[in-house]
């Protein structure tokens, strides 16, 4: 059994508002294919122009203008 701090949690109820908290890691490899129905090696390897992890997430709030036809983020 592991207690929450070991699976990673820092903070109490408030901690789930804080918003866009970013993870990067460095890449290490893929793991090794074991079986057909793993992707094929080079489908697992992230883009060189891109960090591998989680961004801060975009704001999901958006409004349709009728004017432009268009969504607009507020």
């Amino acid at each position: 059994m592991l207690s929450p701090a070991q699976l990673g949690y820092t903070g109490g109820l408030m901690g789930m508002f804080k918003g866009n908290a970013t993870e990067t890691a460095p890449f290490k490899g893929e793991p090794t294919r074991d079986a057909l129905t793993q992707p094929p090696t080079g489908y697992q390897t992230p883009s060189p122009n891109y960090s591998y992890g989680t961004g801060p997430k975009e704001s999901l709030n958006t409004r349709y203008d009728i004017m432009s036809g268009k969504d607009v983020k507020q």
